[in-house]
Formats: structure tokens, sequence, C-alpha cells
């Protein structure tokens, strides 16, 4: 239960800081790649070594990772020009509709035709 409650505490936390972004004059851009390489760097470091490059650049996986990765960073950046443009109110509303919107689809409220 308390990591359901850290998940969304942070989910929130996250349009906060988007928010300060703008105020300090931080480029999401890259503030969003900037974490990108530092989380990279803690997933070799909690691995314990770095993975052969030749095995990565051969996987089946590859062109999923990279399209899902853009994808992220399209959806990051979304998120910021909601927090940024609209205030964080509109942007927790969000937020929550999809929230309960998963809750309903995971009961299969919203499943049937």
């Amino acid at each position: 239960m308390i990591w359901l409650v850290l998940s969304i505490t942070v989910s929130s936390f996250l349009y906060v800081i988007f928010k300060y972004f703008e105020v300090f004059k931080i480029n999401t851009l890259h503030a969003i790649i900037i974490n990108y390489i530092v989380a990279c760097i803690t997933g070799f470091v909690a691995y314990g070594s770095v993975p052969n490059f030749e095995q990565i650049i051969n996987a089946d996986w590859l062109y999923y990772a990279l399209f899902l990765g853009a994808l992220f960073i399209f959806i990051f950046n979304i998120m910021a020009l909601t927090s940024q443009k609209n205030g964080l109110s509109v942007a927790a509303s969000q937020v929550k509709c999809h929230w309960l919107y998963r809750l309903l689809q995971a009961y299969g409220s919203m499943t049937s035709p």
C-alpha cells in the first residue's frame, strides 16, 4: 500500500516540478533528456555492470524500446506544457480522470460494448 501512495504522490509532484521549470526558465526537453541519462546510469549501477553494446544493438526489442522512449519524452513534454500553460489544477484534474478511467477499465465497467 505504501508503494501505491508513493507512486501517486510522486506522479502528482511531477506536475509541480514541471510548473517550476517555467518559473526558473529551465528548458523542459533538456531536463527530460538529462533525467533519462541519469536514469540509465542509475540502472547500470543497480545492475552491476554495463551490458554488451553489441547485444543491445542486435536485440529484437531495440526498436520498440526506442519508440517507447520517444513516446515517453513526447508525453512528458505534453505534461509539462499542460501544467505550465493551463495551471496545476487542470493538470491535476487530468491525472484524476486518467486514474478513474483506468480503475473503471480494470474492473470491467467500461469494457462491455
